[in-house]
């Protein structure tokens, strides 16, 4: 089995150490970091994935991922730093690995005054394609049907008027 640099075993360790400080799980965690400056370090620099675990010396997969800098280091870090930096009692992360500040409902009072996405509720609904279509249609081909019909007119007006041309 391969090992691509993925960040969810970390993630997981990660936000059971939160949950739990359960000293162990820094201590797994610090294993896995360990192994990955041993195995997964390139000398010329950078990290590579590796093509069987079992056999690390089988050799490097060819590409440093960037989620294995956005998120698979970003929760070793968050591993081992004080638990207020970016605290999950205030913050939510993506699927990216980003951190979002909560939203307390207490904090924005009255409901209407809550975003659409909380709420629940539709945004106004975007301009249908048809009415995009019938406008590029007005914008662009009305002004260029309406210059080849004045060319053609011009030709046609220009050749009624010239009466040397006569069969």
């Amino acid at each position: 089995p391969a090992y691509y640099l993925r960040p969810e075993f970390i993630e997981s360790i990660f936000v059971l150490y939160r949950v739990t400080k359960d000293q162990s799980l820094q201590d797994i965690a610090w294993k896995v970091f360990e192994n990955i400056e041993e195995h997964c370090k390139i000398k010329d620099g950078g990290y590579a994935g590796l093509k069987d675990v079992n056999r690390p010396d089988a050799g490097h997969i060819d590409a440093m991922p960037s989620y294995f800098l956005a998120e698979t280091l970003k929760y070793l870090l968050l591993l081992f730093g004080p638990d207020d930096y970016v605290s999950l009692e205030e913050y939510v992360f993506t699927t990216e690995g980003h951190p979002l500040r909560r939203l307390h409902l207490d904090e924005w009072g009255e409901k209407s005054k809550l975003p659409l996405c909380v709420i629940q509720s539709r945004p106004p609904v975007p301009v249908p394609w048809t009415l995009l279509s019938i406008a590029t249609i007005v914008v662009i081909i009305t002004p260029l049907i309406l210059y080849l019909v004045w060319k053609t007119g011009k030709f046609f007006f220009s050749l009624g008027s010239d009466k040397s041309k006569t069969l």
